[in-house]
C-alpha cells in the first residue's frame, strides 16, 4: 500500500525528505522546549505581553527551521535526481553495489537506524498523512461548529450592552465592527471569527452578574479582538496538527495560550482599574465544565487549574515559572537531544559515502551492440595487487543488453571471458573489447573513489571521536550543573511551598470575605425581588385605574353626545315656538323677541303676560306635563334654559 502511495502521490525523494524532516523535528522540538523554558525562567518578572511575543516568536522559528530542514533534505536528494534527468533515454542506472568496506550485519547501531528509517520512509509518511487527514477533518468540523454557534439559539443583549460595547470599542481603538450576542448553547464567554468577530455571552449572564463584572469580561474579550489572537490561535492549531507527535510543540503552544489570557487579563484590569470585580468574575466560572468551551474560540476561561493560576497571578503579581516536572523534562530532553545530534553527526559522512556507493551511472553514447545498459556488480569485488594499485584482479559478473557476462581479470588484463555462462575463446575477445574496457574502466574509477571516501571517512571518524570525548566532558559539566540546579530547585520549592501556604491562607480569607459578600448580595437580590414584586402590584393597580378612567371618559363622551343631541332638539323646539309667536302675531319677527317664558301657569313674551287662550294653545302643544318651564333671553346669547322638575 505504501508503494502505491509513494508512486501516486509523492516522488520517493519527497517521501524521504518528509520522513527525515519529521524525525529531525523531534530534536528540534526539544531545542524549542529548552528555548521556551529559558524564556519562562528568565522572564519571571516581565509583563505577559513580552513573554507571549517571545514564545510566539520561538514557535515561528521552529516552523521556519522545519521548513528549511525539508528544503535541505530535498536538496540532499537533488544531485541523484539531476543526474537521472540529464541521462539520455537510452542510458539506465547501474544496480546498487554492496561495498567492500562493512558488511550489512556489522553496521553501527545508528547507521542501522538510519537505514531502517530510509527503508520505512513510505510507511512513516503514509501514517503521518493519514493522521493529518483525520486531524484536518476534526479541524473542519470544529470550524463548522464554531460557525454554527453564531447562528443557533442567539438572542439580543439589549440596547444598554450594545451601546456599552460600542463605547469600549472606541476606547480600545477597535475599528472593526464587533457583534455582541447572547447564546443558549455556550457556557463561557467567547470570541469567534476574525473578519467579522462575534462575542458570545451565555444567555442570562448579562443580568445575573453585576454590571462591573460583566464589563470586565467584555473588555477581556474585546482585548482578544484588538490583539488579533484568532489568527495566532489558528496557526497554533495547524502547527499542532502537522506536529501532532511532538510533545514539545504541544507544551509550548499551551504556554502561549496561558500568556495570551494573561495579556487580556492585564488589559481588562488596566481598563477597569478594579482587580476585585475581575477576580470575582474569574471565580464565578470555577465550577463550570471546561469541556463545553469551543476549542477554536478565545474563551474567557479554559482549564480550571489555569483559571486559579490566573487569579493567583493577579493577586500576587507572580508570573508562571517552571515546575519540578517541567525542569526534569527539559533536563532529560537536553541530554537526549545532545546524544542524538552527536550520534547523527558522527555518522553523517558515513551515510553520504554509503549513498554514493549505492548509485553508479553509465554515461556512454546511445546504445549499440557494444554499449552498456544495465551493469549489476556482484558482491565479489575484484582484488588489487598492492604493488599495482590501479590494476584490477578478480571476477566481475555483469549484464549487458540482456546478456550475462563474466570477466576474470589479472593485473588489469582479461584472462577469461564468459557470455551466458559460455566461455568465449581468446581469438574472439576482440569483438567484446569495447564492452570489457568500459566495465574495467568503470570499476577502476569506482575503486579510486571508494578509496578516497575511505580516507575522508577515517578523518571524519577521528574528528567525531574527539567530538564525543568533548561531549562527554560537557555532559559531566552539565551533570554538575544539574545537581546545582537541583539544590536550587529544592530551595525554590521550599520557598514556593511557604508562599503557597500563605497564598492558601489569603485565599481562604478571601473566600470567606466573598462568601459574606455573596450573602449580602443574595439579601440585596431578595430585597430587589420584593421591591420588583411590589412595583408589579402598583403597576397592576395603575393599569386598573387607567382602565376605569378610560371607561369614565367613554361614559362622559356618551353623555356629551346625548347632551348635544338634547341641545339640538331644544334648539329646534325653540325655533318652532318663535315661529308660532310670529304666526300668532305676538311679535313681527325674531328680531323683536327679547325673551319669553313658557310654563304650565303662564306665557310671558318680552315681559308681557299673554292671554289665557294663547297660553292654553302653547301649553297644549309644547308643555309635556309636570313642573316644566322653557325660557329664552336674548341678553344671554340666546341660550335656551330648560328646567324639567
Amino acid at each position: 500500500m505504501h508503494l502505491l502511495f509513494s508512486n501516486l502521490l509523492f516522488d520517493q525523494e519527497i517521501i524521504r525528505a518528509l520522513s527525515w524532516t519529521l524525525i529531525h523535528s523531534l530534536w528540534q522540538g526539544m531545542v524549542l522546549a529548552m528555548l521556551a523554558g529559558s524564556i519562562i525562567f528568565f522572564t519571571k518578572t516581565a509583563k505577559p505581553a513580552l513573554r507571549y511575543n517571545l514564545l510566539t516568536g520561538a514557535l515561528l522559528i521552529f516552523i521556519a527551521v522545519a521548513a528549511v530542514t525539508f528544503c535541505r533534505q530535498i536538496i540532499k536528494e537533488a544531485p541523484v535526481v539531476k543526474v537521472l534527468e540529464e541521462l539520455p533515454a537510452t542510458v539506465n542506472v547501474l544496480q546498487p553495489v554492496t561495498g567492500p568496506l562493512v558488511a550489512k550485519g556489522n553496521l553501527p547501531l545508528v547507521t542501522q537506524a538510519i537505514n531502517l528509517f530510509n527503508d520505512n520512509a513510505g510507511w512513516i509518511v503514509l501514517l503521518w498523512v493519514a493522521m493529518i487527514a483525520f486531524r484536518c477533518i476534526q479541524l473542519t468540523a470544529g470550524l463548522y461548529g464554531v460557525h454554527q454557534l453564531k447562528r443557533k439559539q442567539i438572542f439580543s443583549p439589549g440596547e444598554y450592552w450594545v451601546d456599552r460595547k460600542n463605547d469600549l470599542c472606541r476606547e480600545l481603538q477597535i475599528n472593526r465592527r464587533v457583534l455582541l450576542l447572547q447564546s443558549g448553547i455556550i457556557k463561557m464567554p467567547a470570541v469567534i471569527g476574525y473578519l467579522k468577530p462575534v462575542i458570545l455571552f451565555p444567555a442570562g449572564m448579562l443580568t445575573s452578574l453585576p454590571v462591573e463584572e460583566v464589563e470586565a469580561i467584555l473588555i477581556h474579550e474585546l482585548a482578544h479582538i484588538r490583539r488579533q489572537d484568532f489568527l495566532v490561535n489558528m496557526l497554533q492549531h495547524i502547527t499542532e496538527i502537522v506536529f501532532f507527535f511532538n510533545p514539545a510543540v504541544k507544551w509550548v503552544s499551551s504556554l502561549i495560550r496561558q500568556e495570551r489570557e494573561n495579556c487580556c487579563d492585564d488589559i481588562a484590569i488596566d481598563q477597569t482599574a478594579d482587580k476585585r470585580n475581575y477576580i470575582n468574575a474569574l471565580i464565578a466560572f470555577q465550577g463550570l465544565d471546561m469541556r463545553l468551551v469551543p476549542p477554536l474560540a478565545n474563551a474567557f476561561a479554559t482549564e480550571k487549574n489555569h483559571l486559579m493560576n490566573r487569579v493567583k497571578r493577579i493577586i500576587y503579581n507572580n508570573n508562571k515559572s517552571l515546575n519540578n516536572m517541567e525542569k526534569k523534562f527539559l533536563a532529560a530532553g537536553m541530554i537526549v537531544t545532545s546524544i542524538f545530534i552527536f550520534a547523527f553527526a558522527s555518522n553523517n559522512l558515513q551515510t553520504r559515502v554509503a549513498e554514493k556507493s549505492t548509485v553508479s551511472i553509465n554515461t556512454d553514447n546511445p546504445v549499440n551492440e557494444n554499449s552498456i545498459q544495465n551493469v549489476a556488480v556482484a558482491d565479489t569485488v575484484p582484488a588489487r595487487n598492492k604493488n599495482e594499485k590501479h590494476l584490477l584482479s578478480g571476477t566481475i559478473n555483469t549484464t549487458v543488453d540482456g546478456s550475462k557476462y563474466k570477466i576474470v581479470t589479472e593485473k588489469g588484463k582479461v584472462v577469461e571471458l564468459y557470455v551466458e555462462d559460455k566461455q568465449v575463446p581468446a581469438e574472439k575477445w576482440s569483438g567484446y573489447k569495447s564492452i570489457t574496457d568500459k566495465i574495467l574502466l568503470q570499476m577502476k574509477l569506482d575503486m579510486e573513489q571508494s578509496e578516497k571516501d575511505m580516507e575522508q571517512s577515517k578523518k571524519d571518524m577521528e574528528q567525531s571521536r574527539l567530538g564525543m570525548i568533548q561531549a562527554e566532558k560537557e555532559m559531566a559539566l552539565s551533570k554538575l550543573e544539574m545537581e546545582k540546579s537541583k539544590l536550587e530547585m529544592e530551595q525554590d520549592m521550599e520557598q514556593g511551598k511557604k508562599d503557597m501556604d500563605e497564598a492558601k491562607k489569603d485565599m481562604e480569607e478571601s473566600k470567606l470575605k466573598m462568601e459574606q459578600e455573596k450573602i449580602d448580595m443574595e439579601l440585596q437580590q431578595k430585597k430587589m425581588a420584593e421591591d420588583m414584586a411590589q412595583a408589579k402590584i402598583d403597576m397592576a393597580q395603575e393599569q386598573i385605574d387607567m382602565q376605569q378612567s378610560k371607561k369614565d371618559m367613554e361614559q362622559a363622551k356618551k353623555d356629551m353626545q346625548v347632551a348635544k343631541k338634547d341641545m339640538e332638539e331644544s334648539k329646534k323646539l325653540q325655533e318652532k315656538i318663535i315661529g308660532d309667536l310670529i304666526k300668532e302675531k305676538i311679535i313681527k319677527d325674531k328680531s323683536e323677541l327679547k325673551s319669553y317664558k313658557l310654563s304650565n301657569d303662564e306665557l310671558i313674551v318680552n315681559g308681557v303676560k299673554q292671554p289665557d287662550a294663547i297660553h292654553k294653545k302653547f301649553r297644549e302643544k309644547y308643555v309635556k306635563g309636570g313642573n316644566w318651564t322653557m325660557a329664552y333671553n336674548y341678553n344671554y346669547n340666546q341660550n335656551i334654559n330648560t328646567n324639567v322638575k
